[in-house]
């Protein structure tokens, strides 16, 4: 699934989308980003090669590569959104049993 977090202009989380998609895939991200980001919006991304597809439905793509493990959750430019994924996945984990990307849509 990709996530997204919109931010103010203050830096705080105003909206998040979460999306399942078939696969990470450039021409699969420039799809989505068509359909669900305004032309001119500025899409940090974990430096991922499909998340150059956003730059394909005109958006500015800035990549950030951070090598993965606990020390790149602590990056200032995505805690936003791990700090949301972390609330939603507490959250379900709270009130269902069980959930994968089959339910995703739902929630």
């Amino acid at each position: 699934f990709v996530a997204a977090v919109q931010v103010t202009a203050a830096g705080q989380p105003a909206r998040m989308r979460l999306s399942s998609v078939a696969g990470f895939r450039k021409k699969t991200l420039a799809a989505w980003a068509g359909r669900h980001l305004q032309p001119g919006t500025e899409v940090h991304s974990d430096g991922l090669a499909c998340f150059r597809g956003v730059a394909d439905a005109g958006c500015e793509h800035v990549p950030t590569v951070t090598g993965g493990g606990k020390r790149s959750c602590g990056d200032s430019r995505f805690v936003r959104v791990n700090t949301m994924l972390g609330n939603v996945k507490q959250s379900l984990a709270g009130t269902c049993h069980s959930f994968d990307g089959k339910h995703l849509p739902r929630y």
